[in-house]
Order: structure tokens, then sequence, then C-alpha cells
């Protein structure tokens, strides 16, 4: 989780881990229930997610990672 993230990303993770949290609460949370049960795909939410840099991120397994 959060601790992991920041002890691999370092003061970087700290920044990486509330800006996540903050975007899931604002952007993917108010949402959330209507793409379960319609089974559309958010594709603008996972393009914001993109423009903010959370596409793509490497974690090793041993900080919580998929490796």
């Amino acid at each position: 989780g959060h601790n992991r993230l920041v002890r691999y990303y370092g003061g970087v993770g700290e920044g990486l881990a509330h800006a996540a949290r903050d975007f899931a609460q604002k952007s993917i949370a108010p949402i959330a229930a209507h793409h379960d049960e319609t089974g559309e795909f958010p594709l603008a939410t996972v393009r914001q997610m993109g423009q903010l840099g959370f596409m793509g991120l490497e974690v090793p397994e041993e900080y919580g990672g998929s490796g």
C-alpha cells in the first residue's frame, strides 16, 4: 500500500500516493457504481490517469507492485 510506495519512490512516493488518492476520491469514486452497473469503460478517466502519469508505473513485488 501507501507505505511501501513511499519506501520505493522516496519523497516522490508520498506525493504520488497523495495525488492518486485524491484523484480516486474525486474522479473515480463518483462514477464507479455507474460503470460497474453498465459495464461501460471509463475512457475519459483512464486518459486523465495517463495525463497525470499514473499509467505504466512499475513497482517491484516487494513494494506491493506486480513487478
